[in-house]
């Protein structure tokens, strides 16, 4: 079973000391590089909790590229 909870505690570390508007490409940059692995290991329901987790960030300011998606 995949631990979301940790992956949730690492993006909390990359997005530390980071006000929303100071996101930037870097940002969103390094918060997939700590997602990818979780995608790539989880399943449908994983993959739905990410996204869900990202489209959160993407409303507090991390700009995603739009094909952040095809990136995972």
């Amino acid at each position: 079973m995949i631990d979301l909870r940790e992956m949730n505690e690492k993006i909390h570390q990359t997005l530390k000391g980071n006000e929303p508007e100071n996101y930037d490409a870097d940002t969103a940059q390094r918060v997939l590089d700590v997602v990818r692995p979780y995608w790539r290991e989880g399943d449908e329901t994983v993959h739905n909790d990410i996204l869900q987790k990202l489209s959160r960030l993407e409303e507090s300011g991390v700009p995603f590229p739009e094909n952040y998606q095809q990136s995972l």
